[in-house]
């Protein structure tokens, strides 16, 4: 029973979608429902289930949340290894790396060279899109982040830093009469002020929130589902500009809300401009990059600056970072392969159905709504 616990963990844990913020959000949630129960020590066989799953369902668009709602109904209890969810997404990371290793050798060498010659080079403005749809989630992720622990001093000052340096751009968008920059520019700050407010309002509601995540679930699903039948996709990935960047940043931002995934939500927002399904996945999972980074970061900095919780098996860790990046590399394999061929569809429905299944047990009473 302990194993089957212990799979089904690491597959609600395997749809966390390369956030940290927004994954620690779905730990408060289970916390909320049932008592934890810390497991500090993993024995091989659980690891690689969890290694297993994770690497499989990491780069689905699905929601994570929803899994992390229902666990406590399977399983009656919460069971987190943070030692060894750092070492999962590092596998992650090192399959996502080695897949688009071409890919990042030559933006890499094309972006260096943009910086030099002070104009686009090759493929320098991917490379450029992907560094810039990641400030907007770091922004509003740290603004989350402070807000959640109720630093609103910080959150304050550090909204007004942002405000200030919009308000400067803005100002140099009037002058110079650019006035597509100022509407997106207002779009973007409109997005932003709207999620800011959202989580300021609601608190750790807004993460607990069972009822937000089934709503999320099954909005966001339906969105895929009909921008992905509706949208001529003709674009390539090298056609991308700035608008494009801004749209699919501000998108990923909407994922700091439980129920939305990242990838889905990206992939979501790269086909509602154009962009074909295959360009849109790699376009998501390089932009995971730097969010796996900045993920597997923090939570390392927890274990460095809390190490009396967690007892580290460097045997285990080694044995999930192996079959994570093992699974993760062959589901990166087949999810851009077959991506043209059987599109959104089977994701959405199964999202659709997560979502109804959430709402019903809400409605039983199996689980709280967190409203």
């Amino acid at each position: 029973m302990y194993e089957f616990q212990a799979l089904y963990l690491t597959l609600i844990q395997g749809f966390a979608e390369f956030n940290t913020i927004v994954n620690s959000g779905h730990l408060v949630l289970l916390t909320a429902t049932v008592d934890p129960v810390v497991v500090n020590n993993l024995d091989t066989a659980t690891a690689v289930y969890l290694a297993l799953i994770q690497g499989i369902t990491e780069f689905l668009p699905v929601s994570s949340s929803g899994h992390l709602v229902l666990y406590p109904i399977i399983a009656g209890q919460q069971v987190q290894n943070v030692a060894f969810d750092v070492a999962v997404h590092f596998g992650s990371l090192i399959a996502v790396i080695l897949y688009f290793r071409k890919d990042i050798v030559s933006l890499t060498a094309d972006w260096g060279r943009s910086i030099g010659q002070r104009q686009q080079v090759g493929e320098s403005s991917i490379a450029w899109a992907v560094l810039w749809a990641t400030v907007p989630i770091g922004i509003v992720g740290l603004n989350f982040h402070y807000i959640y622990d109720a630093h609103y001093d910080e959150a304050i000052t550090f909204s007004g830093l942002i405000l200030a340096l919009f308000s400067i751009c803005l100002i140099y968008f009037i002058i110079r009469k650019k006035i597509l920059q100022i509407k997106y520019s207002l779009f973007a700050l409109a997005v932003v002020a709207s999620l800011i407010a959202i989580v300021y309002f609601m608190g750790v509601k807004l993460r607990e929130s069972a009822f937000v995540v089934a709503t999320t679930t099954i909005v966001f699903g339906i969105a895929l589902l009909m921008v992905d039948l509706m949208k001529p996709r003709t674009r390539k990935l090298s056609d991308i500009n700035w608008k494009d960047v801004l749209i699919i940043g501000i998108a990923q931002t909407i994922a700091l809300i439980p129920g939305t995934s990242r990838s889905g939500i990206t992939i979501t927002a790269a086909l509602m401009i154009g962009i074909n399904r295959k360009d849109a996945a790699r376009f998501s999972f390089l932009i995971s990059i730097p969010a796996i980074l900045l993920a597997a970061g923090a939570e390392f900095y927890k274990i460095s600056t809390d190490a009396t919780k967690v007892n580290l098996d460097w045997t285990v860790l080694s044995i999930g970072i192996a079959v994570s990046a093992i699974t993760a590399y062959c589901c990166i394999y087949l999810f851009i392969k077959f991506i043209e061929r059987i599109g959104m569809i089977p994701f959405v429905a199964y999202r659709l159905l997560l979502g109804a299944g959430l709402f019903y047990f809400i409605y039983v009473g199996t689980i709280a709504s967190g409203l």
